[in-house]
């Protein structure tokens, strides 16, 4: 019985293997069967198919002709950019899987973290393509064919040609970290200060009065964010002095956001591990940035913005009521509907969207329940004040709304 589920993809093949095998079919996907008959024989066969050369961003090989020539066959596989290097150091690093990776093995939970994570070993289908000097005018001949089913077997016996074509090469197995002498204090302290003191002894003492509370600094000019990765030092456990100082300026800006916040009413929601929600994060602060922000969140740039305000106000749960339309049960939209329309007069629903007619004013029903304040800008909706637990705060918001936000 065959275990195949397209030209290269079987359920025998390990985690890493079959997510290349299914991203290399859309290259092969409406080669001929004659060609792909051919193309997989030669790969099964001895000395048709060179050693496969990894570099950071391609596979090379040459592969036999029928008439004794040999042709040069490139297959591009992006290389991390920074970014998801950075978060590739995090994967090996502080998540832990530095030696699962250093042993060529690629689970299907590693797999799904460095997805997540933002890196994930097997890039989106469309950027993977391939090239072949021989004369046949078909973008995939059978030497393609064949480059593509030996890439996929060697990547079943070691992922780690993956990750060289991704620029990072195997990691090392990851080292436990040495005891210092005089355990018992802080590493540092042991360290750096041969007579600083025990935790123990150190907690023990009574500390002194808080200072006075400083004034409240101005707003960081410019503002304290830096050319990507954003946040180096949160993807890898090494400290610089460089790190150090861009992580200040961050904590800095942060800290000017939360206090203007808490002026506002409005609570900061924690910094996200998601890196796409943290561009989002970073968006509302770093305007300059949106279209690098916005290809991190990976969404249109005109949005990244919106979103950035969302997320100040709701974090993720705001962040999603921008983009999202949903249905909400009849009967509650019936509710709503009659509510509004006693209160503010004009009123028409889209979905889980009502937009009060003559006002600049839309209420959206999140799927948490909670009612999130838009007002037009221009010709967009944005997100302008906390979201209202109940119908009933929402219908006092509409009444109060500020002139100023009637745009």
């Amino acid at each position: 019985m065959s275990r195949r589920s397209g030209v290269l993809a079987d359920t025998r093949l390990g985690p890493a293997a079959r997510d290349l095998a299914r991203a290399l079919d859309r290259l092969v996907d409406g080669t001929d069967s004659g060609r792909i008959g051919r193309g997989l024989a030669m790969a099964a066969r001895t000395g048709y198919v060179d050693d496969l050369e990894t570099e950071p961003g391609a596979i090379h090989t040459f592969v036999a002709g029928s008439r004794g020539g040999r042709y040069f066959v490139t297959v591009a596989y992006p290389a991390f950019d920074d970014y998801e290097r950075a978060a590739w150091e995090y994967v090996t690093g502080p998540a832990g899987y530095g030696p699962e990776i250093a042993a060529g093995t690629c689970t299907r939970e590693l797999l799904a973290f460095a997805e997540d994570s933002g890196c994930p070993v097997v890039p989106a289908p469309e950027v993977i393509d391939a090239d072949c000097d021989c004369p046949d005018p078909d973008p995939v001949c059978k030497h393609i064919i064949a480059t593509l089913k030996t890439f996929v077997d060697e990547a079943d016996r070691s992922a780690s040609i993956l990750l060289r074509a991704r620029g990072v090469g195997s990691a090392g197995p990851v080292p436990a970290q040495a005891v210092p002498e005089g355990a018992g204090r802080t590493r540092w302290a042991a360290t750096a200060f041969e007579d600083g003191p025990a935790p123990a002894e150190a907690f023990a003492r009574t500390p002194g009065p808080l200072p006075e509370a400083p004034e409240r600094p101005g707003e960081p000019d410019p503002p304290c964010f830096h050319d990507g990765p954003w946040d180096p030092g949160r993807f890898t456990p090494e400290i610089t002095a460089d790190r150090l100082d861009l992580q200040a300026a961050v904590a800095a800006n942060a800290a000017f956001v939360a206090l203007d916040a808490a002026d506002r009413g409005i609570r900061i929601p924690p910094r996200p591990d998601d890196p796409r929600l943290d561009a989002i994060r970073v968006a509302a602060l770093a305007k300059e940035k949106a279209p690098e922000l916005a290809r991190l969140a990976g969404c249109p740039p005109q949005e990244v913005e919106d979103r950035g305000f969302a997320w100040l106000y709701a974090g993720a749960d705001g962040v999603a009521v921008v983009a999202e339309q949903w249905s909400p049960d009849l009967e509650r939209c019936r509710e709503a509907d009659e509510r509004f329309a006693r209160a503010v007069g004009g009123v028409t629903r889209r979905r889980n969207r009502w937009t009060f007619t003559g006002r600049g004013l839309q209420l959206r029903l999140g799927r948490d329940g909670r009612w999130y304040p838009f007002a037009k800008d221009g010709n967009r909706w944005r997100l302008v004040a906390a979201p209202r637990a109940d119908l009933g705060d929402a219908v006092q918001w509409m009444e109060t709304a500020s002139p100023a936000l009637r745009a």
